[in-house]
């Protein structure tokens, strides 16, 4: 994916630079469509609106599309352009899009010297906060176990009854 500032959604929604190609982050609220176009109500916690992507079907990958469903996070690079629609005059047209996250848990409490989490189904792009451009991405019946002593994150194959039980 292309490497472009995040815009926050709130900030977005203001802009009237129609063209400029920017990258937004968020969760999905919606998604519905066509054979053709999808659209994508997406909401960072920025504003209570929610930013509208335009996606064309024909340029993704369809296995890749199924993994955008309500609640998944994801990361969007497009042409910001005026909404023909009625009720907002901004959306997105997206040329690039990356599935974050879908359905996972997260195990965090601030006595452990560690953070668990543990991948139910679709995927999640892990960062090590100190070698930020080194990732991996968990998959399903995968769990990853970041060291907050030693800033090093494991990866183990896990059972998902046991995780979510």
């Amino acid at each position: 994916m292309e490497k472009i500032s995040r815009t926050k959604i709130v900030d977005l929604l203001k802009r009237e630079d129609f063209g400029a190609m920017v990258n937004v982050k968020g969760w999905v609220r919606t998604r519905r469509g066509s054979k053709q176009v999808n659209f994508i109500a997406l909401n960072d916690g920025s504003t209570i609106n929610n930013l509208q992507i335009v996606v064309d079907l024909a340029n993704f990958d369809e296995e890749m599309l199924k993994l955008i469903t309500t609640g998944a996070c994801i990361s969007v690079n497009g042409e910001m352009v005026e909404s023909v629609g009625s009720g907002q005059k901004v959306e997105v047209q997206a040329r690039e899009i990356e599935v974050l996250g879908t359905c996972f848990n997260v195990y965090s409490y601030e006595d452990n010297d560690f953070v668990e989490t543990s991948l139910i189904e679709g995927s999640v792009r892990l960062y090590d906060s100190k070698s930020p451009s080194e990732s991996f991405i968990l998959k399903p019946s995968q769990k990853a176990i970041y060291s907050k002593n030693s800033g090093k994150i494991s990866c183990h194959n896990t059972d998902n009854i046991k995780e979510t039980g």
